[in-house]
């Protein structure tokens, strides 16, 4: 398509400098400058998949990336479906049903504990994220994840007061809602989102899954990269916080369930995802929240969007529910945040969707007396003694950060 060939051949960055547009560089020359092995594109437009492609000699359409907090849209979708299934409101109070848990220390003011909450990071929940788990290590279950009992590797997860039910973002809540739903049914979650998302929609090469090398098809996954040419982990990170983290899948399959989510919303007859459950899930619950996912406005229209960061796996998805059309963007890279941010804006701009305007700057030549004067190690105050250095090479700024 023309659109695929326009995002293929100038990948715009952040900040374009005005004279500069002709020397945009093209998607794989991008990668190569950023260090990622494997940038995966989806593209669906009115309510079909467009294309998709895999750049990267390594990889195709159907290889598998982990998509992160990606995970967390799909886990909701199948979530409240789970509630509706057995009559389990979203405001209801799930205490009784973690009652395997040190409650004091879950819960030390015995407050509420609901889906809708858990879902919108809006229940007072804590742990931000979750790094994951080596190749080979001892995996801990559900219960010692969210009790933070070895062989977890994470806080315990606690419930906060939060009367003002402010957003702060919780893959611990995730986890509440991932014990749940398995204490509940006595299926995994694995076992629960196949039966209840992933089957119905026909998202063959997708799993929750906890996936060893050993055990996968190493054609089938991509491997984890740190941006400097190293695999992370022995391969990839484990994320039993499967809730949270732990889906592996493939722009076109993610693509799909995007498809599905929007037009189940609207009512359309080719969705198989319930409308209360859609439209529960793209409900705003705080500023421009949804469950688990971002619902935003931009030139009076909506826009969906979520990203996700697991160890050597980024990535994002941006939808427009307006138009039936969708972009899933995965790497497998540290340093693939730049790749999919330039993926996206360069999509928005083939596709004329809604967007900020993009950022044009003049260059400015600089002598080697002023940038000797900025050459020196940068810090952040209480966070790093050495955030990044710059040196320079008498006509260009370079900087490095530590690994």
């Amino acid at each position: 398509t023309s659109e695929k060939n326009q995002i293929e051949s100038a990948m715009i960055k952040v900040v374009t400098f005005k004279g500069e547009e002709d020397e945009r560089l093209t998607l794989p020359e991008r990668q190569a400058e950023l260090g990622v092995p494997i940038t995966s594109v989806a593209i669906a437009k009115n309510w079909k998949i467009q294309w998709a492609e895999s750049y990267g000699e390594s990889a195709n359409a159907n290889t598998r990336l982990q998509a992160a907090s990606l995970s967390k849209t799909i886990a909701s979708v199948g979530l409240i479906t789970l509630a509706e299934d057995l009559g389990v409101g979203l405001d209801d109070d799930l205490s009784n049903e973690l009652k395997q848990l040190d409650i004091t220390t879950l819960n030390p003011d015995n407050l509420p504990i609901n889906l809708r909450g858990l879902l919108s990071h809006t229940n007072g929940a804590t742990v931000g994220g979750y790094r994951g788990y080596p190749i080979g290590s001892n995996l801990p279950d559900s219960r010692q994840i969210v009790s933070g009992i070895p062989p977890a590797n994470s806080d315990p997860v606690t419930i906060m007061a939060n009367p003002q039910a402010e957003r702060r973002y919780s893959g611990g809540g995730y986890q509440i809602a991932q014990l749940w739903a398995e204490t509940v049914t006595g299926e995994s979650f694995e076992q629960l989102m196949q039966r209840l998302v992933m089957k119905p929609i026909g998202m063959t090469n997708s799993s929750f899954s906890i996936v060893e090398p050993d055990n996968a098809n190493s054609g089938d996954y991509a491997k984890a990269f740190d941006g400097y040419g190293n695999i992370i982990g022995g391969g990839w990170y484990l994320h039993p916080e499967q809730a949270a983290a732990g889906l592996w899948t493939t722009p076109t399959d993610y693509a799909t369930f995007v498809l599905h989510l929007m037009g189940a919303a609207q009512g359309r007859n080719d969705s198989v995802i319930r409308p209360s459950v859609a439209k529960e899930v793209l409900k705003p619950v705080i500023n421009e929240a949804g469950m688990g996912l971002g619902i935003q406005t931009r030139q009076g229209e909506m826009r969906l969007m979520k990203s996700g960061l697991n160890q050597g796996f980024i990535c994002t998805f941006m939808a427009f529910p307006e138009r039936g059309d969708v972009i899933v963007a995965m790497t497998n890279s540290k340093s693939g945040f730049p790749m999919v941010g330039d993926v996206n804006r360069t999509a928005n701009q083939a596709y004329g969707w809604p967007s900020s305007p993009l950022i044009f700057h003049n260059r400015i030549s600089v002598d080697e007396n002023e940038l000797s004067q900025l050459v020196g190690d940068y810090s952040v105050k209480g966070v790093a003694d050495i955030a990044f250095s710059l040196t320079h090479d008498g006509s260009t700024l370079i900087g490095t950060t530590p690994s």
